[in-house]
C-alpha cells in the first residue's frame, strides 16, 4: 500500500492508483483494498503510508535537501524514534530496489505457492 499512497502523494487518483500497482503486483484493486482495510488501524502501517504519501508529494525536494533542512523547514512527525522525513528517505531510495513491486510480486507469489503446497498435504 505504501506505493499507492506514494502514487496519491503524486497526485495521482487513489483507484488509478490502486489499479496501477494491483496490476503491478498481479492482485486485483479489491484485494488491496481489503489489505488496506485490515491493515489501517494498525499505527505502523498508517504511518508508513503517510511517510509514503509525503516521500510522493515531496520527492523532489526531499532528494535535493538534508534531513535537517527538510524538518527545520516542515516539521516532522514522529513514530518511537524515527520521523516521517526519514521514513519517506527511506522508500524513495527503496522503491526500486528493496521494495520494488517487482520484488514485491515475486515474494507474494513465493508466499502464495508455500500456502498453495501445504493445503493438500493431507
Amino acid at each position: 500500500m505504501a506505493h499507492v499512497h506514494y502514487l496519491i502523494g503524486k497526485g495521482i487518483k487513489k483507484h488509478i492508483a490502486l489499479e496501477r500497482i494491483a496490476d503491478a503486483v498481479a492482485q486485483s484493486p479489491e484485494t488491496l483494498k481489503d489489505w488496506e482495510k485490515g491493515l489501517r488501524k494498525d499505527d505502523y502501517f498508517a504511518f508508513m503510508w503517510e511517510s509514503a504519501h509525503l516521500a510522493g508529494q515531496l520527492e523532489g525536494v526531499i532528494k535535493s535537501n538534508s534531513l535537517n533542512d527538510l524538518v527545520e523547514e516542515y516539521g516532522a512527525e514522529l513514530f518511537g524514534p524515527t520521523s516521517d522525513f526519514v521514513v519517506a528517505c527511506a522508500f524513495i531510495k527503496e522503491k526500486d530496489d528493496e521494495l520494488s513491486l517487482e520484488r514485491l510480486k515475486a515474494d507474494l507469489r513465493k508466499y502464495h505457492d508455500r500456502s498453495s503446497a501445504g493445503k493438500g498435504a493431507d
